[in-house]
């Protein structure tokens, strides 16, 4: 198993290497999918469902703030 510097397996998934640019990151249908995301969401009896509506009700706070 090729590991990486910090001595963790080196993953070699295409999605990985796509976000080694700046300012490029997942969507969050694709950090869902992850399978250690859906572990610890099942671990904590959390669906997607509430996952996405947390992250909409933030966005209004924040779009909230930055018009005040």
């Amino acid at each position: 198993m090729k590991m990486s510097k910090n001595r963790m397996p080196a993953r070699t998934s295409i999605t990985v290497h796509a976000y080694r640019e700046a300012g490029v990151e997942p969507t969050i249908a694709e950090m869902l999918a992850e399978p250690i995301v859906r572990t610890l969401m099942e671990r904590d009896a959390i669906s997607d469902d509430t996952i996405v509506r947390v992250i909409a009700e933030a966005r209004a706070q924040l779009a909230e703030r930055r018009a005040a």
